[in-house]
This record gives structure tokens, sequence and C-alpha cells, in this order.
């Protein structure tokens, strides 16, 4: 009579190669969740920068801008100013009263010839950090700084 079952020469070559097929099959699960991070923090910014366009292009129609330390504008009597918070999220306050947080993972904003330089910042894990700057042209913008041709890479 002879007994069912796996030798151990089965077992060890079924142990070996579930050995090499693990380490493959992390490595794939980390690249496809780096490609859906990378997707959604895409979304993100398009959604972000939308919001700024518009509040800005408010801005520029009913105010003028003003050049200095940041990006501003005078409405009347009115002051709204465009800040960037400890948190990287935009900010736009006015003193008439209201505060809005227009955009997350926004490292700078800066007048340029003819528009606004929006810079977004996505840090995925350590030493894996994606940049991307958007021109927002503004009617009315101050005059002088530099516009190179932005993409969201």
């Amino acid at each position: 009579m002879r007994r069912r079952g796996f030798t151990l020469v089965e077992l060890a070559v079924c142990l070996s190669l579930l050995g090499l097929v693990t380490p493959l099959i992390y490595a794939f699960g980390r690249s496809v969740e780096d490609r859906l991070s990378i997707g959604l923090w895409h979304l993100d910014v398009a959604d972000g920068v939308r919001d700024v366009a518009d509040a800005l292009r408010e801005d520029a129609r009913g105010g003028t801008a003003v050049a200095g330390q940041g990006v501003g504008f005078v409405r009347g009597d009115c002051a709204v100013v465009y800040q960037v918070d400890d948190a990287e999220v935009l900010v736009r306050r006015s003193s008439c009263g209201g505060e809005l947080g227009l955009s997350r993972g926004v490292s700078a904003m800066v007048w340029t010839a003819g528009g606004v330089e929006l810079t977004h910042t996505f840090r995925q894990r350590p030493g894996a950090t994606l940049e991307t700057v958007f021109f927002i042209p503004v009617d009315g913008a101050p005059a002088g700084g530099h516009h190179e041709p932005s993409c969201l890479c």
C-alpha cells in the first residue's frame, strides 16, 4: 500500500518558487500603488488649479494687482492676499472678511510677467518628490518677473 502526499523534494521546490515569486508580487503591488497615488495627485492638482484660476480671475476683474511679497489685489476698500500656510494649503484671505482654502500641496505662488506661477509639490515617500509648475494668466498682473512654459510632469 502506497501513501499519498508530497515528498520533501516537491515541498522544497514549491518553497523555492514561492521565495522567488513573492518579491516580484510585492514590487508589482508597490508600482501599482505609486501610479495610483500619482494619478490621484494629478486630479487633485487639476481641481485646485481650476479653483485658484477662478478666484484670481474674479479678483483681477474687480481689483488692482499689487506687487510685493506675495500675490494680492486691492478691491475698493478691501485687500485680498493669497498665501501658502504651513500645511502647504493656498489660502485666499480678504480684509473684508472671509478666508478660503483653494488648493492643497502648494509650495509657492509668485507673480511673473503676465500672471502667476503656482508650484505644487507631492511627497510620495522619502526620496520620491514630484513638483509641477502652472502658469495662470492674470489681466493687469504687475510688470516684471519671468515666464517659462509649464507642464504637468
